[in-house]
């Protein structure tokens, strides 16, 4: 079955985004290797030789990919993963006009091909992605896709800056990412799940303050400006 997981960030460097298409890419091509699944129960040997399922990661973003070569890498797809982040509670807008292009008679896909989603966002609440969802499931249906499965994670300015997925402080993460490449290696689907990092949200919202402080001493500002309120002009006349 060919998997295609495409990384809807914006950002042409490293991004959480980034970091979640990669681990998500190594749990299915691990699950995929004979005799292994997330279960524990056996699988017959499948994709490539000695290995497993290999996705391919096509990065929204990348410079020198024509329009037409993008949607032809999701011809004959069997499973298509969006990766992205939450932009004004919905889809970013380069990746809905991807979606709209397909939606519109792009890549046919293989029969009963399934959509699956992992949309993060910068604050706490990762259930704050449930309108990107809809905006999905309305898309799978007039792209004549199958939807799968979502997976909303909260807390996710703090993936590209800590760590690795799997590991603390974000073990959740890693368990999530692998019910997902499960779910997609097994055909299934269910209702969002939703996570976030395994620390204290006051945890979360001290490191998100203290960051500012960390760029104002990069960008050599001073740490009192950080508090000045500035008035906007008077209107003149």
């Amino acid at each position: 079955m060919k998997i295609v997981i495409l990384n809807g960030s914006p950002k042409g460097g490293d991004s959480a985004s980034l970091r979640i298409s990669l681990a998500l890419a190594e749990a299915i091509q691990k699950q995929s290797r004979p005799g292994r699944t997330q279960t524990g129960q056996t699988r017959s040997g499948r994709g490539r030789a000695g290995g497993g399922e290999e996705p391919a990661l096509v990065r929204l973003n990348s410079w020198g990919l024509r329009p037409e070569d993008l949607i032809a890498s999701l011809r004959d797809a069997g499973a298509l993963v969006l990766v992205f982040p939450l932009y004004v509670d919905g889809v970013p807008a380069h990746l809905l006009a991807l979606m709209e292009a397909v939606r519109q008679g792009g890549p046919r896909t293989a029969p009963g091909a399934r959509l699956h989603a992992v949309v993060n966002n910068g604050l706490w609440e990762s259930e704050n992605n449930s309108p990107a969802f809809e905006v999905l499931r309305h898309f799978a249906s007039e792209a004549g896709l199958a939807w799968g499965q979502g997976l909303g994670w909260g807390g996710g300015g703090m993936i590209a800056a800590c760590g690795k997925i799997g590991r603390h402080p974000f073990k959740s993460f890693g368990r999530e990412t692998d019910f997902l490449a499960g779910q997609i290696l097994s055909g299934g689907g269910g209702p969002e799940r939703y996570c976030q990092p395994n620390i204290p949200r006051f945890a979360y919202f001290h490191a998100a303050n203290l960051m500012w402080y960390v760029l104002a001493w990069k960008n050599k500002i001073k740490f009192k400006d950080l508090l000045l309120r500035r008035q906007p002009p008077a209107p003149k006349g």
